[in-house]
């Protein structure tokens, strides 16, 4: 993992105060927790790309910004085969709650009732960081979601879209008789690579000043609305995007209007309007476009020995990721890592684990 991040975006979830939660900011504030350095958390990577945490359960649980909820695949779930599954029976902790709920994840659903829990995370020191009486959606069905080892996700939003705050792990943390006021975390992860499963550190209760360097960019988190980012997908966490450019293959393209932008390491690529994908593409000699179910998408493939940056626009600072991030070889052909949704509709922008790998958020 590269030891150092030479800009910043955002750290998330500097939550105030528990009455506050719900006016979220998508910036590094100053911290507020005083008692030593942030608990780091190793994440490794599935199969697919996806940051995962190891949790004290012997479950690897996929983190997403999008949801708020902690969800782990049940052992009644009949769309769950080949992950380990989580049986709340053979537990001491588990406490059953009234009624069940339903959480969009990738344009599917997973679906189970509520359980209070005691959870726990490995961190890098061989410890575990205890977080207890947390909320979890035992899924008995999940659609594709689970998979490639997988047998959860650790929610990192706020619920703010659906759900409650209270259900969180910031809620849990800021419920607690502990005398914090804000939850606040940060992420250096790795892109995913074939020839090794690191995928980077989850700090925990407070970014680490060590992880990066440069300018910090502040962006406002949007107001909860249904489809607010217009890529169909549900999450906490839309800002904006003020404007990106592309550069390679037969010239550069640059756009100006930005839009609606999703951050989530759940995903693993950049995902864009089909029309921009599409001019991106036409510019690149030998592309070809195949489809890519699992995210609703187009993908292509292009010769491996393409060069390409694509560069993002946040307030006054800009981001940019080139070929080495961006020109996926998977032994038999190269994908590129910029996909088009599926549904030409769709104008929102979402970045996936590859670009925030390039970003300590």
């Amino acid at each position: 993992m590269a030891s150092i991040r030479w800009l910043v975006f955002c750290a998330l979830a500097c939550l105030i105060t528990v009455q506050a939660s719900h006016s979220s900011s998508f910036g590094l504030s100053k911290r507020s927790w005083e008692k030593g350095q942030p608990i780091t958390v190793p994440l490794a990577l599935d199969a697919s790309g996806r940051p995962v945490v190891h949790v004290n359960m012997h479950f690897g649980l996929a983190i997403s910004t999008g949801t708020g909820y902690t969800m782990v695949a049940g052992s009644q779930c009949d769309s769950c085969s080949g992950v380990p599954t989580y049986n709340a029976s053979k537990s001491t902790t588990a406490q059953s709650l009234a009624g069940a709920r339903s959480v969009a994840m990738l344009n599917n659903t997973v679906d189970g009732p509520l359980y209070k829990e005691d959870c726990g995370m490995q961190t890098m020191s061989g410890g575990v960081w205890a977080y207890p009486n947390m909320t979890i959606v035992v899924a008995n069905a999940s659609m594709p979601v689970f998979s490639d080892g997988v047998s959860g996700v650790l929610g990192l939003g706020t619920n703010s879209r659906q759900g409650n705050f209270s259900d969180t792990i910031f809620g849990a943390y800021l419920g607690e008789d502990n005398g914090a006021t804000s939850f606040q975390y940060g992420m250096a992860l790795d892109a995913p690579d074939n020839s090794t499963n690191d995928g980077g550190v989850l700090h925990l209760l407070s970014p680490d000043g060590s992880a990066y360097t440069g300018n910090v960019s502040w962006k406002g988190v949007q107001q909860a609305s249904s489809n607010a980012d217009g890529t169909g997908l549900t999450s906490d966490w839309i800002i904006d995007l003020d404007g990106w450019s592309f550069a390679g293959g037969s010239g550069s393209i640059s756009n100006t209007q930005g839009g609606s932008c999703t951050v989530d390491p759940y995903y693993p690529n950049v995902y864009i309007p089909q029309n921009l994908a599409n001019e991106i593409y036409g510019s690149i000699s030998g592309a070809s476009q195949i489809s890519d179910a699992s995210a609703h998408a187009i993908a292509w493939t292009v010769p491996c020995d393409t060069k390409m940056s694509f560069t993002a626009v946040f307030g006054s600072e800009s981001f940019t990721v080139d070929q080495s991030i961006l020109v996926i070889n998977q032994g038999d052909r190269c994908i590129g890592g910029i996909e088009g949704w599926s549904d030409s509709s769709l104008t929102g922008y979402l970045f996936g684990a590859r670009f925030l790998s390039e970003v300590y958020v």
